[in-house]
């Protein structure tokens, strides 16, 4: 990985002097960018204010298991490493850096997707289909006194709880703004959809393939000096610091509610003339003024997939 192409590149080794990490050989780090900083402190103010959540249910053309779905996430991880990524903030709060920790063996992924992939079950046919179970697991999480944690990226599979393969499956993420923006966390589910396509289409053979752990840090998600020609020094920051300290002042506003409901529908598509992307019915006419999450990319999805989703952001 190249480590000099700003101050705010990966850097090999852990963030801090007290971070305590498996494998200094396989630890990166980097500064904060604009954004990343306003709500990893307002994350770290109030665990879990400004995170989003964005769910979809889909129709799978096979029987889809939730060891489909941890193939699918472990594959992601590899391809987009970032997402196992976290915050590490040094004594005293003084400053946040993201770090990653490359696993040595399939031990340690297994761990990290036994802390970041859930299985919740519903039972067809009585009462409490998949956008109900969903609803509830949104409500759930979205709860003031919900326990938090510091991955950036969770995902709660909702499956039916027989071998019914007609039966709806659901999807819900937890997106932690401090990695991703909004448009990022489409792109995210877009990515474990196409995924668990992969998964599906490839059998066993390719969904636990052997993966060379170490090499995913060359992909790890850069900061935005880094994808531009632009070229900033840290001093370049102060004259953004009156908005920075306006940010701050703001979240540490108390909230008015527990949670507000955004409804926010897409669907996906098998249209040829649009590619088999997934598009927003109704996307925001503005974008956000920095990115700080996966690099700019659409991604094909499952070709006969169908979803549809809700997003839900938790303001407390």
């Amino acid at each position: 990985m190249a480590n000099s192409l700003s101050q705010w590149s990966w850097a090999p080794g852990p963030p801090f002097p007290s971070t305590r990490v498996v494998d200094f050989a396989r630890t990166w780090n980097r500064r904060l960018w604009g954004g990343e900083i306003i709500f990893a402190q307002a994350t770290r103010q109030q665990p879990g204010r400004g995170d989003f959540l964005i769910s979809c249910t889909i129709e799978p053309p096979s029987s889809l298991s939730h060891t489909n779905v941890r193939a699918a996430f472990r594959h992601l991880r590899f391809e987009h490493p970032s997402i196992a990524s976290q915050v590490a903030w040094s004594e005293g709060d003084k400053e946040a850096r993201f770090m990653y920790e490359a696993p040595r063996d399939e031990f340690h992924v297994e761990a990290w997707l036994d802390a970041t992939t859930f299985e919740r079950t519903y039972t067809p046919g009585l009462g409490l289909g998949v956008e109900a179970s969903l609803e509830h697991w949104r409500s759930e999480l979205a709860h003031a006194h919900c326990p938090r944690t510091n991955h950036v990226l969770s995902l709660y599979h909702i499956s039916p709880s027989d071998s019914n393969s007609g039966a709806a499956h659901g999807l819900l993420l937890y997106v932690h703004h401090s990695l991703f923006d909004g448009i990022a966390a489409w792109q995210v589910l877009d990515c474990v959809l196409s995924e668990i396509a992969c998964v599906i289409g490839g059998g066993d053979e390719r969904a636990w393939a052997p993966l060379a752990w170490g090499e995913e840090c060359a992909r790890l998600a850069r900061a935005v000096p880094d994808r531009t020609e632009t070229k900033w020094k840290m001093e370049d920051m102060n004259r953004e610091w009156p908005a920075v300290k306006h940010m701050q002042a703001v979240l540490q506003r108390p909230s008015v509610s527990s949670h507000l409901l955004l409804p926010f529908t897409f669907f996906l598509t098998s249209d040829p003339l649009r590619s088999d992307i997934l598009w927003p019915t109704n996307p925001a006419a503005a974008r956000a003024p920095w990115r700080h999450s996966l690099d700019r990319a659409r991604l094909p999805v499952y070709t006969r997939a169908r979803a549809r989703a809700r997003r839900q952001r938790r303001w407390r």
